[in-house]
């Protein structure tokens, strides 16, 4: 079934999709985080990021805590190499 996600999150928001996406990145969300938020898969809400040019909008450092990877050798979870 096809949605037209962007009329769902203006009728939602009473914004644009690219102002909402942009606000919840300046909150500190990650891509994951709002895909889940704006109920969208995280492919779709990869390529709406790609289309709008919303990419600069996210930087790992700016993440609140519930979006940072954590575990061992984040961000990928395996141990890092060690240098002698």
């Amino acid at each position: 079934m096809y949605r037209n996600i962007p009329s769902m999150i203006r009728a939602e928001y009473g914004e644009p999709m690219s102002e909402v996406i942009k606000g919840y990145a300046l909150m500190g969300y990650s891509k994951l985080a709002i895909a889940s938020a704006l109920e969208i898969g995280t492919q779709a809400m990869r390529a709406w990021v790609r289309r709008l040019g919303l990419e600069g909008c996210f930087c790992r450092m700016n993440y609140n805590e519930s979006c940072r990877p954590v575990g061992r050798g984040w961000p990928k979870g395996k141990p890092r190499k060690k240098v002698n």
